[in-house]
């Protein structure tokens, strides 16, 4: 998937391409095939290549119009739609692109994406007690980051990392003695 600024400017150029393809002929109405196609595969390659980089920076809320214009052309294409129409609603989704992009420009880059769910300790801890003392603490470091709260987080992920250290189960001491070879049992 393109960068969003990326994405905008490759729809401003297909959007600018269609246009002065449209405005070579003096046809009322746009009735070739090709002409048809190629208004088709620029509203199509927004909503397939382009529109998700855009979400993904802005929201899809800022998208509304830029997707109401495409929508009109995919729709215009699927019949002969007027030339006037199709030109007005290029030059206005070209005017509505810039503005997009220039939001783009000046939004905040978003965070890499993560899950802040917590893990599954039970292949560590067999007992369901600890393992919800462990999820809860586990709440409370993400609830300390969330806060901006980066040393106090730090001090919550050293009292998870105890706890669940500690409650690993351990071997029985019968367990962890080394084998005597010469006798086969267990030496003390």
């Amino acid at each position: 998937m393109p960068a969003p600024i990326e994405a905008v400017d490759a729809a401003i150029h297909e959007v600018e391409g269609l246009r002065k393809n449209l405005r070579k002929s003096n046809q009322p109405q746009v009735r070739s095939s090709d002409e048809r196609l190629l208004a088709k595969s620029v509203a199509l390659g927004w909503f397939q290549r382009y529109r998700d980089a855009v979400i993904g920076a802005l929201g899809e809320t800022a998208l509304t119009e830029v997707d109401a214009d495409y929508r009109s052309i995919l729709e215009s294409s699927a019949r002969s739609g007027a030339r006037p129409r199709y030109i007005s609603t290029l030059t206005r989704l070209q005017t509505r692109l810039v503005t997009v992009r220039s939001k783009c420009l000046s939004s905040k880059p978003p965070a890499n994406a993560t899950s802040d769910a917590a893990p599954d300790f039970s292949p560590l801890i067999g007992d369901p007690a600890m393992q919800r003392i462990l999820a809860a603490r586990w709440n409370e470091c993400l609830t300390c980051l969330n806060a901006k709260a980066a040393l106090a987080a730090t001090v919550m992920m050293g009292g998870l990392l105890e706890a669940l250290l500690l409650s690993i189960e351990k071997p029985t001491k019968r367990q962890s003695l080394p084998l005597d070879r010469h006798l086969k049992t267990r030496r003390r």
